[in-house]
């Protein structure tokens, strides 16, 4: 019960920082995109990870743990990675491609923490399919900017 209690802890907290990081990647990318209708998809899917990351704050507070925030490295070389590439070429194809590298990032992390936390309850493993689906969904409706 106690394996059950801390994988389920680790997997909800993985799941609260991946899904502020993949806000925080949209916010700083917003003010970059060209196109409305791009900037309408990420708008869109931002407003879905923030209602996801509500649920996994939920679940984490019924589990008696608190929210996790990204760390602190990799947020800034997101942010270093993002602006760089952002002034070598600054279109709507680089946020694309920037976003899309950040979903296959997003959903190998996730596919580890279901490997790593296995005996984490259901609701917690039901709650990362679903950003590691959120992120596949995005990736896929990003291609025809890519």
């Amino acid at each position: 019960m106690e394996t059950q209690k801390n994988d389920t802890a680790e997997l909800l907290k993985e799941c609260s920082a991946g899904s502020k990081m993949a806000v925080d990647a949209i916010d700083q990318i917003l003010p970059m995109t060209e196109g409305e209708s791009l900037r309408r998809l990420l708008s869109d899917s931002k407003q879905k990870h923030t209602i996801l990351g509500e649920k996994i704050h939920k679940e984490l507070a019924e589990n008696g743990q608190r929210e996790e925030d990204p760390p602190a490295m990799a947020k800034a070389m997101a942010h270093v990675t993002t602006s760089v590439k952002m002034m070598l070429n600054g279109d709507d194809h680089q946020v694309a491609g920037i976003i899309t590298d950040g979903c296959n990032m997003g959903i190998k992390s996730l596919h580890e923490y279901l490997n790593q936390y296995r005996g984490a309850a259901p609701e917690a493993r039901k709650l990362a399919g679903e950003l590691a689906d959120l992120e596949a969904s995005l990736m896929e409706d990003l291609q025809p900017y890519l």
